[in-house]
């Protein structure tokens, strides 16, 4: 699903949107602003989309705007800015951190080349198929075991040890793979947090 102003198509799946123009910030009034995301189509293991099951599946989503300074690569955890309570709903204002709450995906569709630069806008998903980046040593994952995750350092899931702290849990790991096979990989996840 694409996001719709004034008859034109401005932000879809992939894509970031122009946040700046002549050092003025634009498209203000798209931050926060919820996109449900429906996959419709065969997605197979091969191709470069969400999940192999993701077909009649919902994907939700915010139009974020990228606010911590540097590029966002895809996948990645972000956090929202509370700084001005539901205000800062649209905002990305850090990558997240160890247990951070109110947590979002970038859009793992986003080229890995460009990822979201810092004031341009984009797709964070909360809940559904989607895919988050591992990091460096990444971690063992098993089929059939839920294995659920939290945000972890620097932007990268981690996986529940034992019960969460409350309101932390993002969303659970749907593949089987060696730490060695997923470093530095978008895995497949499917997201359901608990701060909802």
């Amino acid at each position: 699903m694409s996001v719709i102003k004034d008859g034109v198509t401005v932000i879809r799946p992939g894509e970031a949107l122009m946040g700046t123009h002549e050092t003025r910030l634009v498209n203000s009034d798209l931050e926060g602003r919820e996109v449900v995301i429906s996959h419709e189509n065969v997605i197979d293991a091969s191709d470069p989309k969400l999940v192999a099951t993701a077909i009649g599946r919902r994907t939700h989503a915010r139009i974020m705007r990228n606010t911590t300074g540097s590029k966002l690569n895809p996948g990645e955890i972000v956090t929202i800015d509370l700084s001005a309570g539901l205000a800062g709903t649209g905002k990305a204002s850090s990558l997240g951190g160890a247990e951070d709450r109110f947590c979002y995906v970038v859009d793992p569709l986003l080229p890995t080349a460009t990822g979201c630069p810092d004031d341009d806008l984009f797709l964070a998903y909360y809940r559904g198929p989607a895919k988050v980046l591992m990091n460096g040593t990444g971690i063992d994952l098993s089929a059939g075991e839920g294995i659920q995750f939290t945000s972890g350092a620097s932007g990268h899931p981690a996986i529940v040890d034992g019960s969460p702290v409350d309101g932390t849990l993002m969303g659970t790991f749907l593949v089987d793979s060696l730490a060695a096979a997923n470093l530095d990989q978008l895995v497949e996840v499917i997201l359901h947090p608990e701060w909802e």
